[in-house]
């Protein structure tokens, strides 16, 4: 992602100082007007302390007047096709998906996917197998997996005071049309 950033940066005749370190550890120099996270990145910090950890973090890099902008969402589908009755279900839902993507190369991508989500405890946990195949052969196998919380509206407002935003605006957009998805504005 940095060297993708580096380019377009380069080709636009920007300057730009790029960082690679841990939101968890995080030593930049604090003087940032604005921080904005892209969507549903924050909630790769599955474990609430790290996210919390990670809030304070952003927090202490803001200029006293800078603000925060963070993009989440919550899989509203997913979780009322869980519904059972008038409660939500106990029981963790797998849910398999595979995609197929052609290069211009002739080479096909194939995406193998099992998405099992943990709905009581808000997270979704993802398992990936990337196959790159070219003239019948595979070429390349990558596999990836992580864990993503969602936090619900309310409930990420009272995140944000707790690591220290005390201005906190919620609006219900995003910058991807994603109709699942809130944006907080927080200084």
């Amino acid at each position: 992602m940095l060297e993708s950033c580096s380019k377009r940066c380069a080709e636009q005749g920007l300057i730009a100082q790029l960082y690679n370190q841990s939101l968890k550890s995080l030593s930049l120099p604090k003087n940032y007007c604005q921080i904005f996270v892209a969507f549903g990145s924050f909630q790769l910090f599955s474990d609430r302390s790290e996210a919390l950890q990670v809030l304070k973090n952003l927090r202490q890099h803001l200029l006293p007047a800078g603000r925060l902008i963070i993009e989440t969402f919550v899989p509203w589908d997913e979780i009322k096709d869980t519904i059972e009755g008038d409660l939500l279900s106990d029981q963790s839902k797998a849910i398999p998906s595979e995609r197929t993507a052609h290069s211009p190369d002739g080479s096909a991508i194939i995406n193998r996917s099992q998405v099992t989500f943990h709905f009581k405890d808000q997270v979704e946990m993802c398992q990936t197998i990337y196959e790159k195949w070219a003239d019948g052969q595979l070429i390349l196998t990558e596999e990836e997996e992580y864990a993503f919380r969602w936090y619900y509206r309310y409930e990420m407002e009272l995140f944000l005071e707790k690591a220290g935003f005390s201005n906190i605006q919620i609006i219900d957009a995003s910058f991807e049309k994603n109709p699942q998805a809130v944006i907080y504005i927080a200084s």
